[in-house]
């Protein structure tokens, strides 16, 4: 890093940030080598503590896309990245597979979330209505008054948003957003970088759990994202980085023997390679969706005061009819963003909640 642009370290050329050459410290003083080519730049922003870089056509660069609910409660963020030595999709894969917070963070081994994550989930999974990706609704009967929905959302194609690990579903609560966002970056076939924001708000962390000291290259503050300190430890306690390296290097997925926990994960594969093959187009839109307005997330935790049904076949109906009303509620906000938007889902997920559980 020079004053002015960049200085290579082996030949001492200087070059400028729009990639034109300064200096060539090691040709003759009459050289006009400097104005004979330029090396190629890409216009980069900084955002969260994360630099991003546009790397296409300068005419079809699209606007830096704003992420809704992101400004809310005095959010703040702080970047964090980790190395992972797989392929970029196993990593992607886990942003819609929701069963294995039951037993890979909650039953083997630590309890790596919070104990409501072992009750079993009624799941669905919806394409969201703007193109973005799929989400995840699972819905959990956390005590005889009270029915938590989680949802997370996994946009095409490489961006996780989740809910709070340290959520456990036991106090009432209306759209509580996303703890963190995380990109999936492939750095080559095998190998992968996943960079993210941890959101930083007394709303989304009500229990005081950040650990802002935890967050920052090669860790995080849910520390199952990382890796363990020695193989052993990560065999007797893994966590999902285990759990994303243990598969390969480059996961084989015809030797996959996929079962109705998998649904997410097929169905977002799917989508991917109609993407790739031109199939969907509407997979990949402008991120800020062309009118410069907010991109919708739809990751949250809400906890709902409805009794438990007598029969335990109709309280599971119930709960599939819970997820479903919160994801129509989510749905209806098309045109609303912002606090405007937090409103509006919060009306109706209390009437949800004054309907059921009247």
């Amino acid at each position: 890093m020079a004053e002015r642009g960049l200085r290579c370290c082996y030949h001492g050329w200087l070059f400028d940030v729009d990639g034109s050459i300064l200096e060539t410290p090691g040709e003759l003083p009459n050289s006009r080598l400097k104005e004979s080519f330029r090396h190629g730049a890409y216009p980069t922003r900084e955002e969260g503590g994360l630099v991003f870089t546009y790397m296409g056509p300068p005419n079809l660069q699209p606007d830096f896309p704003e992420y809704d609910g992101y400004n809310l409660w005095n959010n703040r963020m702080k970047s964090f990245e980790v190395a992972i030595p797989c392929n970029w999709l196993q990593v992607t894969d886990n942003y819609v597979d929701p069963i294995h917070s039951t037993f890979l963070h909650s039953s083997y081994a630590s309890i790596q979330l919070t104990e409501s994550f072992l009750l079993k989930p009624y799941c669905h999974y919806f394409e969201t209505p703007n193109g973005s990706g799929i989400v995840h609704n699972t819905t959990r009967r956390t005590s005889v008054s009270l029915v938590w929905s989680r949802i997370n959302h996994a946009m095409t194609p490489n961006i996780g948003e989740l809910g709070s690990p340290w959520e456990n579903g036991l106090e009432p609560v209306l759209f509580r957003r996303a703890y963190s966002t995380r990109w999936a970056v492939p750095v080559d076939d095998t190998n992968t970088v996943m960079f993210g924001w941890r959101h930083l708000n007394d709303f989304i962390d009500p229990w005081g759990k950040a650990d802002e000291n935890e967050i920052g290259k090669n860790k995080v503050d849910f520390d199952a994202q990382v890796a363990r300190p020695s193989h052993e430890v990560g065999q007797r306690d893994p966590g999902d980085w285990e759990v994303w390296t243990a598969q390969r290097s480059i996961a084989v997925h015809a030797a996959e023997n996929l079962s109705s926990t998998d649904a997410g994960v097929q169905a977002r594969r799917l989508m991917l390679r109609e993407a790739i093959r031109g199939e969907r187009p509407d997979l990949l839109p402008n991120p800020a969706g062309g009118n410069k307005r907010p991109v919708r997330t739809f990751s949250q935790d809400t906890i709902l005061r409805i009794p438990r049904r007598p029969d335990p076949n109709d309280d599971w109906t119930l709960l599939g009819d819970v997820g479903r009303r919160v994801h129509d509620v989510f749905v209806a906000t098309d045109d609303l963003r912002g606090e405007e938007r937090q409103k509006f889902v919060v009306k109706h997920l209390a009437e949800i909640e004054l309907e059921l559980g009247g």
